[in-house]
């Protein structure tokens, strides 16, 4: 073939009943042919419409292996959860199951807050020597500054990469591993952490001593409190506990997931509760759950909105089947 890409493009996309991006907006949104930028959005429409073909993938391959449990989930994505299944969700209450079994799963949740409150009461339980890291920062930072971005951690506890790292090292914003040692010098009479080193998961870094990556700080202009400051912290974050947005795409062997009483964005049950294969090994945090809370249509504003872009580019019954989207 003599095109790029022998004359074919392939674009993929997730479960687009997963939330939203967070910075997520419409195609029409741009749309004003008297700019470059809205004629530019109405040439890929264009393109979109007349040149791509769609495919629908109607298999689930996670929970392929738990009917039942696909159809909870399909009825949460339809918000059309019946009693009976919410009977089946209660099972899965930790009231009714051994703790010690799934305490050392990672815990999913939808508030940043109890994230960070989880990881940080998980380290202090795991490890009576927590390294608290403070930013390298400008000398007139405030206090709150760098209590904000201040890095607590434990040798041998879980963490995740906040940033890219390495493309050849497959080594990527969320990729998960253990924290294995540090570097530290004593400077003005204060323990400096240099470099720290972390053994991930399934990255190609066979080339390194005993599977560890060097971590070294990353700095960045943060605004805070209305004037900028340069930070410098490794870009590390502790993995006992993770947001429901870090989550997606993931597939995880076990976890421990707290629903909160209502659905805070769109997408956000689903997303939760879909990242085991199986029903069994979840277990949901919450006192109590209700149909009510499923079925909730909160959000059926940004449903409609999105159902209205899809007529309009001609790709409702590619995306929407019997009231599930692919």
């Amino acid at each position: 073939m003599d095109k790029p890409f022998g004359g074919c493009i392939l674009i993929t996309c997730g479960d687009t009943w997963q939330i939203r991006s967070i910075q997520a907006s419409l195609l029409s949104d741009n749309i004003n042919t008297n700019t470059e930028e809205g004629l530019f959005t109405q040439h890929g429409i264009n393109l979109y419409r007349y040149h791509c073909k769609v495919f629908y993938f109607t298999s689930s391959q996670r929970h392929k292996g738990d009917q039942q449990y696909l159809e909870i989930l399909n009825a949460i994505r339809a918000k059309k959860v019946s009693e009976e299944q919410v009977e089946l969700l209660r099972t899965r209450l930790a009231c009714n199951l051994d703790d010690e079994e799934f305490s050392q799963a990672i815990l999913i949740c939808p508030r940043n807050k109890t994230v960070d409150e989880f990881n940080l009461d998980s380290v202090r339980i795991f490890s009576d020597d927590v390294l608290s890291i403070p930013p390298d920062t400008d000398d007139d930072a405030p206090a709150s500054l760098i209590e904000k971005y201040t890095l607590h951690v434990a040798i041998g506890a879980p963490v995740t990469l906040t940033v890219n790292v390495s493309v050849r090292l497959g080594l990527f914003n969320g990729s998960t591993g253990t924290l294995v040692s540090g570097l530290f010098d004593i400077s003005n009479n204060r323990i400096n952490t240099q470099v720290l080193f972390v053994r991930f998961l399934g990255q190609n870094c066979d080339e390194v001593e005993e599977n560890c990556i060097p971590c070294f700080r990353l700095y960045e202009k943060v605004n805070f409190g209305g004037k900028f400051y340069r930070v410098g912290q490794f870009p590390l974050a502790l993995l006992f506990a993770q947001s429901v947005y870090k989550s997606q795409g993931k597939t995880l062997d076990r976890c421990q997931t707290y629903l909160d009483k209502k659905e805070i964005y769109p997408g956000q049950s689903y997303t939760q509760l879909s990242r085991v294969r199986n029903l069994k090994d979840i277990v949901i945090l919450d006192h109590s759950i209700s149909s009510h809370r499923f079925n909730d249509f909160a959000f059926i504003r940004d449903i409609e909105e999105e159902r209205r872009e899809a007529e309009r580019l001609n790709i409702s019954d590619l995306i929407y089947n019997n009231g599930t989207r692919a």
